[in-house]
């Protein structure tokens, strides 16, 4: 049985990033027409490159908050229990932040579905912060271990998105 959890862990993280991949490359054009791209106007182009430079900020925002929260459950053993607590509320708060700024951002024409993959993932990453905190205390205050473990081992893959 427990094999099979983690089988399914491992088929869920390889989609995850053929995902990002096809976003990615999306993204930069790597399955685009050149000569698709010179139809666009300048004003196109200018919108289009608005909104690419938009979403690298709230990326590598995401990105540094999460770095902070690895960092801090590096240092899970050396803080108490309140500095923890504040420290992992940071992350949720930012990363609720990062979302509602995803949702506010109104994509270029054709960047829909882009927009859409976006979204969903930041909406992963901080359902997925949401998710450890409470289960991080509940193992440290040794209430249902299982469930527990179950849950940080959920939220640590969806974080890896």
């Amino acid at each position: 049985m427990e094999r099979r959890g983690r089988r399914d862990a491992i088929i869920i993280l390889i989609i995850m990033m053929i995902i990002a991949a096809v976003i990615t490359s999306w993204l930069t054009g790597l399955w685009s027409c050149e000569s698709q791209r010179k139809d666009l106007t300048e004003k196109e182009r200018l919108t289009i490159a608005d909104y690419i430079n938009s979403i690298s900020v709230l990326v590598q925002h995401s990105n540094k908050i999460s770095l902070n929260f690895f960092t801090t459950l590096n240092k899970i053993k050396d803080i108490s229990k309140e500095e923890l607590d504040a420290s992992l509320t940071q992350p949720i708060e930012e990363s609720e932040i990062i979302l509602e700024n995803s949702r506010e951002m109104s994509p270029p024409e054709f960047f829909e579905v882009s927009q859409g993959y976006l979204e969903l993932v930041f909406d992963t990453r901080n359902r997925a912060y949401e998710s450890f905190k409470p289960a991080l205390f509940n193992i440290l205050q040794d209430i249902d271990y299982d469930k527990s473990s179950s849950q940080i081992s959920n939220s640590f893959l969806f974080m890896y998105m």
